[in-house]
């Protein structure tokens, strides 16, 4: 009615170009799996501050660990319908192909995909932008690594794992093809996606939320454990309990020095790391974010001696203030400053970890150099990089 009044009037309505009209996009994120929180849930979270509205598509999902996610629509695949998800998820993995393919993401003007195994095989099309983000390529069939070490079925597993990797391998290859961009997580990754899959990658290294870990010493909401119970004088591990993060070495190494080590994560070795324990070694289990960052605030060091892609966590202990005694190799090499925001040893060895500990009681180390060193691996640094190569990749296609 007003619009005709103006017409009759002689006046013209204001020309309104597609460029003035702001569509939302639709925006999809896939990840492997959604069972025990580790590195790849944490780029998670970090994107869905970028994208709050994006839907999760996941092989199997346990919602009980993933509060976060109750806004968001997670569809997860026929996995999560077969039995014992959440204890056999990882003996699935020959149907995490299939898994994924079927997923539909028409209709969706971005997926972002975060992968160390099949996530980023998902099928979409033409006009949909899809950034792969690779935490590794897979360490089952490109690193030979089984993780099968407290596996009851491990000798079964063995017998058929050179038949099911060839198959995963080449499906490998292929899904590494169908992301429109790839970005590896740290240097270190980026040259094993160059040698695996013959393709370039961005390296946006992931960051830390420093708003919340720089906000003074973590607290124990209540209800949980009383954290003047473990006091200072301990040294600490938070990891998912694999037998390739070689927690074995901070366990023993520790049993041997007399060190008071705590141990944070769950896992399919934990009761074979349980077996080497000494009374000097507790086992928490999972953990809440605020009871992590309380142990990390008042840890004597954060010990990290496994090969990492990235290794978030010791970026988290250097923003708390903690260094970090770490295995010279991977993505912590990047992140850790060698004496300055902690030390590296350079034999994966019980002996070589001793004698790194004793070193280190005898070192000094500036808060300021921590946090400092903390604050160049943010998560808004993060997010802002993948939001360029997100417009980068969307404007692309919508020239062609």
């Amino acid at each position: 009615m007003v619009f005709n009044v103006k017409l009759a009037l002689g006046v013209r309505p204001p020309t309104i170009s597609l460029c003035d009209i702001i569509i939302p996009m639709k925006v999809a994120i896939a990840t492997d799996s959604l069972v025990r929180p580790g590195g790849a849930d944490e780029l998670l979270k970090a994107l869905l501050k970028a994208y709050p509205k994006a839907d999760i598509f996941t092989s199997v999902y346990n919602a009980n660990r993933y509060s976060y996610l109750k806004k968001n629509n997670v569809h997860t695949s026929f996995i999560q319908g077969l039995p014992f998800r959440k204890i056999l998820y990882r003996h699935y993995t020959p149907l995490s192909p299939i898994a994924f393919e079927q997923f539909d993401f028409s209709g969706y003007d971005l997926v972002l995909s975060i992968s160390a195994g099949c996530a980023k095989g998902v099928i979409t099309g033409p006009q949909t932008f899809h950034l792969g983000i690779i935490c590794t390529p897979p360490r089952y069939q490109w690193g030979g690594i089984s993780n099968t070490r407290a596996s009851r079925s491990r000798s079964i597993i063995k017998s058929v794992t050179p038949v099911m990797d060839f198959y995963l391998r080449v499906w490998d290859l292929e899904a590494s093809k169908r992301p429109n961009e790839l970005v590896s997580i740290s240097n270190f990754v980026s040259r094993k996606v160059k040698k695996v899959y013959r393709r370039e990658s961005h390296v946006v290294h992931p960051g830390v939320d420093l708003s919340f870990w720089n906000e003074g010493v973590g607290t124990m909401p209540d209800g949980e454990r009383d954290e003047n119970k473990y006091g200072t004088n301990f040294y600490l591990v938070v990891s998912r309990l694999y037998d390739y993060k070689r927690i074995d070495l901070a366990v023993e190494a520790c049993n041997r020095l007399n060190r008071r080590l705590i141990v944070v994560g769950e896992g399919p070795d934990a009761k074979y790391l349980k077996s080497l324990a000494g009374p000097n070694v507790t086992f928490l289990g999972y953990c809440s974010t605020q009871e992590k960052k309380s142990l990390m605030s008042r840890a004597r060091a954060f010990l990290f001696p496994g090969v990492e892609d990235f290794g978030l966590t010791p970026v988290e202990s250097m923003a708390c203030g903690t260094p970090v005694i770490a295995y010279n190799k991977g993505g912590v090499a990047e992140t850790v400053i060698d004496k300055e925001t902690g030390v590296f040893f350079d034999r994966q060895t019980v002996e070589s970890l001793c004698d790194t500990i004793r070193d280190f009681e005898t070192m000094d180390f500036d808060r300021k150099d921590l946090t400092g060193r903390a604050r160049e691996f943010s998560e808004n640094l993060f997010l802002e990089k993948i939001k360029n190569l997100v417009n980068e990749g969307i404007n692309k296609i919508s020239e062609n």
